[in-house]
Parts: structure tokens; C-alpha cells; sequence
């Protein structure tokens, strides 16, 4: 990775951690932040899917794929603004959601990686235990608006920590003879 992608990954480190202290200094109402907080991301995470197939994945095999997962997070990222905005419960739902998805499929990346016998195995495999424990703390403390944005808050100090080790962690090189 070089220099200016690494300084990139540490001010959105940076911002992450901002936000999740913002929420943990103001947890009352902050579901309704968190709600706005998915949505932007939502919308964010489409737009660079549509500009990565605009700019280069149109030519590749497979890019069409790129296409149609921007054009389905953007129009999630739209009504998850509309629906989430309105539904407390919802929020709450979406994030265990998240959480044990991505967790799952870190687990996943974590059995693959030990398979090819790759040193980030173990990295990968706690990034999914971390997870997958955000979302069972998620489902013990549904009820608690407080207590989800704390955990909310969390996911995100665990998020941003999770890209400043990346941003530092030396690539392997594959060669070819």
C-alpha cells in the first residue's frame, strides 16, 4: 500500500473514531443518528461500486457484478433512510444483521486463509469472533436505545482499528517463475 492510501485509511480511521466517540459521549437519540450513519455508508459503499465499474469494471470479466451491487446498495441505502428513520426496532434488526453477516463471512476468509496456510488467518478469524460478538451483544440488548448505540459505537472503534492494522500490515508478494 503506498504512502498517501495509507494516510487516506488513517483520516477515515480517524473520522470512524470521531463519530463512534460522538455517539458514546451522546447516546440518547443516537438511534436515529445511527440510522443516518447506515444509510450514508450505504450510499457511499454504491457510489464506489458505480464509479468502479464506470471507470474500469466494464471491461473486465465479471464487472457486471460491480454494476448491480452498487445499483442494490444504492437503492438499500435509500430506503433504509426512508424505513429506518421511522422504526427504532428496524435499526436494531439491521445492525445484528450486519454485524452476524460480515462476521460469518470473516469466518469464512478465516478457514479459507488457514487453508492455504496464509499468516493472516488469525487476524481474519478475530475480526469475525469480534463480530459476531457485536451481534449477540446486539440481540441481549435490543430493547436498550442506549445500550445499542454504545455497541453501535463500538463496532466502529473495532471497524476503524480493523484499517489502521491493514493500512500497516505488510502485503505479501506472490512471484512467478
Amino acid at each position: 500500500m503506498s504512502l498517501m492510501k495509507k494516510i487516506i485509511q488513517i483520516v477515515i480511521s480517524a473520522g470512524i473514531i470521531l463519530v463512534a466517540l460522538i455517539l458514546i459521549l451522546a447516546p440518547k437519540g443516537a438511534l436515529e443518528d445511527v440510522a443516518v450513519i447506515i444509510s450514508l455508508l450505504l450510499f457511499v459503499a454504491g457510489v464506489r461500486y458505480m464509479v468502479m465499474y464506470f471507470t474500469l469494471a466494464r471491461h473486465m470479466v465479471g464487472g457486471r457484478a460491480l454494476f448491480y451491487i452498487g445499483l442494490i446498495m444504492l437503492d438499500v441505502s435509500i430506503l433504509s433512510g426512508l424505513v429506518l428513520q421511522k422504526s427504532q426496532r428496524l435499526i436494531l434488526l439491521y445492525l445484528v444483521g450486519m454485524h452476524a453477516f460480515y462476521g460469518v463471512v470473516q469466518l469464512l476468509r478465516a478457514f479459507e486463509a488457514k487453508k492455504y496456510e496464509t499468516s493472516a488467518w488469525r487476524f481474519k478469524l478475530l475480526n469475525a469472533l469480534v463480530n459476531l460478538a457485536i451481534s449477540v451483544a446486539c440481540i441481549f440488548f435490543i430493547r436498550q436505545e442506549n445500550t445499542m448505540a454504545l455497541i453501535f459505537a463500538a463496532g466502529l472503534i473495532h471497524t476503524a482499528i480493523v484499517r489502521v492494522i491493514a493500512a500497516f500490515r505488510k502485503e505479501e508478494e506472490v512471484v512467478i517463475q
